[in-house]
């Protein structure tokens, strides 16, 4: 039994620690379609890899 509540408390914080970790993607990945926004609607210049690089960061 104790081995089985040390996995779990050990998944358990891996969890949170990789929440934590992909939870700052956010970031850069609002900062990419920001540039993008502004770079199709202000300057009519769309980007081909805004897109593709915010789905890799955020991996949805």
């Amino acid at each position: 039994m104790g081995f089985l509540i040390k996995f779990i408390n050990f998944t358990d914080t891996l969890n949170d620690w990789v929440g934590k970790i992909f939870g700052f993607l956010v970031y850069p990945t609002m900062l990419v379609l920001v540039y993008e926004v502004v770079m199709r609607y202000g300057f009519n210049r769309p980007t081909i890899w805004a897109h593709e690089t915010s789905c890799m960061l955020y991996g949805a």
